[in-house]
């Protein structure tokens, strides 16, 4: 018969064991996979290049632009469909760092990767969302998950989230700078599918499809447990929310000055000026300090092929060339068709980079 501190023993020994996988997976491996995709070839400068407004927003504050993108994933969660589809085909609950490697790293790579990457994440991302479909319960109508209605209006609503978050927890942008930003950020919209002619090019038309989809917004069962995940976050499961749910309910705190009335009445969000204001003033502290020399590769647990590729274009030649024009003209309709970013099942974990990187 088993002595009664064994169980305990073991689940010690489990502990353990899952912790030197964490350290393992995070310290080491990532770091590998970080450092193969920043040391991979760069044949061009991708979409963007030195010159953008978008590199420049990622050396000077690149955790603010993980912020932003952390906001638009609460903000689309009041869309009906979405919440459902999230609900049915998402592992954001169940895995949360899978969910926010994905979608942040799929940013990095469009926006700072050579055009080769950036196409290559554009059509993984397609073909993805191409298996999300269903039916939403509220609305009675059907979701798919390449959907270019909601494609356009996701991008519109990520520019105005990415350019408000600069502000608020970066050093800001003129009025010029944002319509500067929304323009140069075409290619983004059309590596989702979008027509690059549907894209507006200032950042009030972007503001004006994003507040445009306002009559569409509610809440149910399912966009309610999804929209508390990421704004009240729980402790499970137990990694990394242990860790991540307080430091997410402040960002969450923080964020919720720039949603509208209407969302935080849904969300029941109702925090005092005060608390937002301190939430504010903490979290910009942690992004004047992780825009720095040692901390800059802080978030590499969350992204490291996508902090990879952002370290490769910063230290690439200047003068290496940007993605051909005749491949920006139909960028959209190539990421919709068969290709080398098809060719990855569901689970592979670095499903954007190099061949020679894996």
């Amino acid at each position: 018969m088993p002595l009664p501190w064994n169980k305990g023993v073991l689940r010690m020994g489990i502990n353990v064991a899952e912790v030197r996988k964490n350290v393992d997976q995070y310290l080491v491996k990532d770091v590998e996979r970080m450092n193969a995709v920043r040391l991979a070839p760069r044949p061009d400068n991708g979409f963007y290049g030195p010159e953008s407004l978008t590199w420049e927003l990622g050396k000077k504050s690149p955790l603010s632009l993980v912020l932003g993108i952390y906001r638009g994933a609460i903000e689309v969660l009041f869309d009906p469909r979405v919440a459902e589809s999230v609900s049915t085909h998402s592992v954001m609950r169940t895995d949360p760092i899978t969910r926010a490697r994905r979608s942040i790293m799929f940013f990095q790579m469009a926006s700072f990767g050579d055009s080769e990457s950036a196409i290559r994440a554009g059509r993984t991302l397609f073909r993805v969302h191409s298996h999300i479909n269903g039916m939403d319960p509220i609305t009675g109508r059907e979701y798919h998950g390449t959907d270019l209605e909601m494609a356009l209006w996701t991008h519109a609503l990520g520019i105005v989230s990415l350019a408000e978050c600069y502000g608020q927890f970066g050093p800001g942008l003129s009025k010029s700078d944002k319509d500067r930003f929304a323009a140069e950020n075409v290619p983004f919209a059309q590596l989702v599918g979008v027509d690059p002619k549907d894209v507006p090019l200032t950042f009030e038309g972007c503001r004006e499809i994003a507040l445009g989809w306002m009559p569409r917004m509610a809440l149910g069962l399912k966009g309610v447990r999804d929209v508390d995940f990421l704004m009240r976050s729980p402790m499970e499961p137990a990694w990394p929310m242990a860790v991540a749910a307080p430091v997410l309910r402040v960002v969450a705190t923080a964020v919720s000055r720039h949603l509208t009335p209407d969302l935080l009445e849904m969300a029941r969000f109702h925090p005092s000026k005060l608390t937002v204001r301190l939430a504010e003033l903490t979290v910009r502290a942690v992004a004047t300090a992780q825009a720095k020399g040692p901390l800059r590769n802080a978030a590499i647990p969350v992204s490291p092929e996508g902090w990879g590729m952002m370290q490769q274009a910063f230290e690439a030649d200047p003068n290496l060339p940007l993605a051909d024009a005749s491949i920006r003209e139909d960028l959209h309709l190539r990421v919709r068709q068969a290709g080398p970013g098809n060719q990855y099942s569901d689970n592979e974990h670095s499903p954007f980079v190099h061949s020679q990187a894996m």
